[in-house]
C-alpha cells in the first residue's frame, strides 16, 4: 500500500475509534451519572420512592435550643422531717407540745420521771422495741421497788439489783407504788407511744394497756381525801388571797 493509502486509511479508522467512545451505548454498562446535588428530581430514587440521602434536615425545636425552666418546678426535692425514735427524743417532743398546751410543770415532770423509771426497770431505750413483755414486767416491777423510789437524790443512777436488793431490806408496807402513782407512769407511757404514732413511727409490736392498770385496795376512809370544786373556789377565794 502506498504512503498516501496508509494515512488516509489510519485517520478512518482514528475517527470511527473515537466515534465509539462519544456513543452512549457503546460506554460499557451504560450506567447513568448520578444527578448533581441540588437539582429537584434528587429527592428520589430512580422507582419513585423518596430518596432519604437527599432529604433536607428538620429545623431544631426553639425549646432545644433555648430550654426555659419551669417556674412551678421547686428548687429542691421535698425532705420528709426525721424524728428521733429514743424515749429520750420523744419526751422532749411530748414535753414541747405540752408546753405548748399550756400544761403545769409539775405534769411535764412527771413525764420525765416515767420515762426514766421505765428506762431503769426495763432497759429499753427506743420506742420500736417496747414490746408487751415490758409492759407487764414495768407493772411487776413498779410493785416491787421502795415506795418511796425516785425522792432520793441518786435514786436515778441505780440499776435494777440495787433498787431490787434496797426494797428486799425494807418492811412489807414501804414496797411497791401506789396504784395511784402506777396509774400516772402507765397513762404518761401511753400518751409517749401515742406521740410516736403522730409522728409516723411506725412500731413493730401491737401494745395493750387495758388490764394493767391497778386498783387501789385500801378502804376508803384510809385514802387521802381531796377537795372538790366548791371547795377550792371557796379557798382561793378569800380575803387572804
Amino acid at each position: 500500500m502506498l504512503p498516501d493509502a496508509r494515512a488516509t486509511q489510519e485517520a478512518r479508522e482514528v475517527d470511527a475509534a473515537v466515534a465509539d467512545m462519544l456513543d452512549p451505548a457503546a460506554v460499557s454498562g451504560s450506567a447513568e451519572m448520578p444527578p448533581p446535588c441540588g437539582k429537584a428530581d434528587s429527592a428520589e430514587s430512580r422507582d419513585g420512592a423518596p430518596d432519604e440521602t437527599w432529604k433536607t434536615p428538620e429545623p431544631a425545636e426553639p425549646a432545644a435550643l433555648f430550654p426555659v425552666k419551669n417556674a412551678l418546678e421547686p428548687e429542691t426535692s421535698f425532705k420528709e422531717p426525721h424524728y428521733g425514735t429514743t424515749l429520750a427524743d420523744l419526751l422532749e417532743r411530748l414535753t414541747s407540745v405540752g408546753r405548748r398546751k399550756g400544761l403545769e410543770p409539775a405534769t411535764l415532770k412527771q413525764y420525765a420521771a416515767t420515762v426514766r423509771l421505765f428506762r431503769q426497770l426495763t432497759g429499753v431505750t427506743d420506742i420500736r422495741d417496747i414490746r408487751q413483755l415490758h409492759l407487764s414486767r414495768f407493772v411487776d416491777l413498779m410493785a416491787a421497788i421502795p415506795k418511796v423510789f425516785g425522792k432520793r437524790k441518786g435514786d436515778d443512777a441505780l440499776g435494777l439489783d440495787d433498787i431490787l436488793e434496797r426494797a428486799n431490806r425494807l418492811p412489807k408496807s414501804e414496797i411497791g407504788l401506789s396504784a395511784a402513782t402506777m396509774n400516772r407512769h402507765l397513762g404518761n407511757l401511753e400518751r409517749l407511744i401515742a406521740r410516736a404514732s403522730l409522728h409516723g413511727i411506725e412500731l413493730p409490736h401491737r401494745l395493750q394497756f387495758t388490764g394493767l392498770k391497778a386498783t387501789d385496795k385500801r378502804r376508803a376512809r384510809d385514802r387521802r381525801s381531796t377537795f372538790t370544786d366548791e371547795e377550792v373556789r371557796r379557798l382561793f377565794g378569800h380575803t387572804i388571797w
